[in-house]
């Protein structure tokens, strides 16, 4: 929890450049998590531009309701997802497409 709301502190900062912040299913289900996120595009409009949160595969089909619950919902706020460790294995690019990740990035 630390270094996810040392990333939106930095952000809040007016640091211009993409940060990338993974997280998981236990986060993405915690109400302190989301307290810290939405404190911080409260405090910070451009925090919406330069954050991409992060989710593995795993995470994600592992409860796949929950996930895409609460990405729709971040989602709603501007701010986007991409796939963890995407290409570091098999994937299973089905299941991925139904979370509409805004963004891929390739490991």
């Amino acid at each position: 929890m630390f270094g996810f709301g040392y990333g939106i502190a930095v952000l809040g900062r007016g640091v211009n450049f993409f940060t990338l912040i993974n997280m998981s299913v236990r986060s993405i289900g915690s109400d302190k998590w989301l307290e810290i996120l939405a404190f911080g595009w409260r405090t910070d409009s451009t925090l919406k531009e330069w954050l991409i949160l992060e989710i593995t595969e795993h995470s994600a089909i592992s409860v796949p309701e929950l996930v895409m619950k609460s990405m729709r919902n971040i989602q709603k706020q501007g701010i986007s997802f991409a796939p963890d460790d995407f290409g570091s294995g098999s994937t299973l690019f089905r299941p991925l497409n139904e979370f509409r990740f805004g963004n891929l990035k390739i490991d």
